[in-house]
């Protein structure tokens, strides 16, 4: 659909700013079309020239509408999971999916590794809650202050890296920080060391 017509007397139009036109066309017919189909605005004069001038001022701006509902509250991040478990896994160990169930988690077997998180609850023999980050508190009683901690070979935290046995192995999976001797902000981490003692 067009946007305008202009009808004129003289074959001369011009467009632009008053007294400086940008742009004049020329046509042989006293009839200007800009667009196409059926025009939506027409203009006549009987002047021979026909200035666009620049536009006028932004009006002032409407009022802010009411404000909307609030959305449902988010659920937030989830820090506990409960899978089937090996009935050996207990509170307090850290375990690794091996076999599609949990299995205590071991520095000394890579098959082991990695941890995923700290046992919390027994539901059933055959199933437990791990939590998989955030503070763990109560379920150890031997951690130092401000150290490292990694899993043990039996599955425990330790403030420290294990050390091997000479002519052994051990791998090193870092699972948070001791934040006093009871408390660990858990948050294993992905990356598995690998230690090798000479005999």
């Amino acid at each position: 659909m067009p946007i305008l017509v202009l009808n004129s007397s003289s074959p001369t139009l011009k467009f632009g700013v008053t007294g400086a036109p940008s742009l004049i066309l020329s046509v042989p017919s006293p009839m200007l079309k800009l667009g196409t189909g059926g025009p939506s605005v027409v203009v006549t004069s009987p002047s021979t020239a026909f200035v666009l001038g620049m536009a006028g001022p932004q009006g002032a701006q409407g009022e802010r509408g009411d404000r909307g509902p609030t959305g449902p509250a988010g659920t937030g991040g989830t820090t506990t999971i409960t899978l089937p478990c090996d009935p050996a896994v207990s509170v307090g160990d850290f375990v690794a999916l091996a076999g599609g169930e949990l299995v205590v988690a071991s520095a000394a077997d890579i098959a082991r590794l990695p941890v995923l998180g700290c046992v919390l609850a027994k539901p059933s023999s055959a199933d437990a809650t791990i939590q998989v980050a955030g503070i763990v508190s109560g379920l150890y009683a031997d951690l130092t202050l401000g150290t490292m901690c990694f899993v043990g070979v039996d599955g425990r935290p330790v403030s420290g890296p294990p050390a091997p046995a000479p002519g052994g192995d051990v791998f090193l999976q870092p699972v948070g920080v001791a934040l006093d001797a009871a408390t660990l902000l858990l948050s294993p981490s992905m990356t598995i060391s690998h230690v090798y003692a000479e005999p």
